[in-house]
């Protein structure tokens, strides 16, 4: 279903989510991904070390509901202190077992390279809006805000309309697969060591019985697990440093 990029959707959460404050055990670094970064003159251990970040893929442990109920949409939307807020393309058909890779031009979250479209309301939305990683990199410390949401249709008859939630979902459809906020800092970093090392870091978002409060326990009174429960994979990757501040 397409959305008018215009509305409300998303805004408020993707303009709060350039203020991630907060801090998680970063996962251990698996193997390397590929991130999409112009070439630049080699240049190791210049000055201050710098970084670029992009959404790899995301991979459906658990479809929301029964697996035979149908298949889920799956929506984007990420934020980092580092660059503009996103949102992805609805990503349809999605699932148990499936594996969908972001597309290269709506995948960079930190720092971004417009190629086509405009920044609208703080972020950048895709397909209208194309976007690549832009090549000088930033540096840390980098937070994350990392969301998936299920795209759901409104259904036509009573009950209240759809809107444009204050909290983030495109509209009172749509559900909250799960989300994740992060901060890299320097420390944490420090594992890439050389210009073009880079990790792919693996986040689980939602669980067996889907996004839940804290303290929730999945299970009780009943209730089966169901999902929905994802694994979204972001790249880290160190560029170039940027060039040593004059001492004059």
């Amino acid at each position: 279903m397409r959305r008018n990029r215009t509305s409300a959707k998303w805004v408020r959460t993707l303009i709060a989510a350039s203020a991630v404050t907060a801090v998680m055990v970063v996962p251990a670094a698996t193997s390397a991904g590929a991130v999409d970064v112009p070439p630049t003159p080699q240049q190791q251990g210049a000055g201050e070390q710098r970084y670029v970040v992009a959404l790899h893929s995301f991979r459906a442990i658990d479809e929301s509901g029964a697996d035979w109920t149908g298949s889920d949409e799956v929506i984007g939307a990420f934020g980092s202190t580092r660059g503009h807020g996103i949102v992805t393309t609805s990503h349809g058909d999605v699932d148990t077992g499936d594996r969908v890779d972001f597309t290269n031009t709506e995948r960079c979250l930190a720092p971004q390279r417009i190629l086509s479209g405009e920044v609208t309301y703080g972020s950048l939305w895709a397909p209208e809006d194309r976007w690549e990683c832009d090549p000088r990199g930033v540096p840390a410390p980098i937070g994350m805000h990392l969301e998936l949401w299920e795209d759901d249709d409104c259904g036509a008859g009573p009950g209240p309309a759809c809107f444009d939630s204050v909290l983030g979902p495109l509209d009172n459809a749509d559900d909250l697969i799960g989300r994740v906020d992060v901060t890299y800092d320097a420390v944490q970093l420090a594992r890439l060591d050389r210009v073009g090392d880079s990790m792919n870091v693996p986040f689980t978002l939602g669980g067996p019985c889907g996004h839940q409060d804290p303290g929730h326990v999945c299970g009780v009174g009943g209730l089966s697990p169901t999902g929905p429960e994802y694994e979204l994979r972001v790249v880290i990757k160190r560029v170039n440093d940027a060039p040593p501040r004059s001492t004059e």
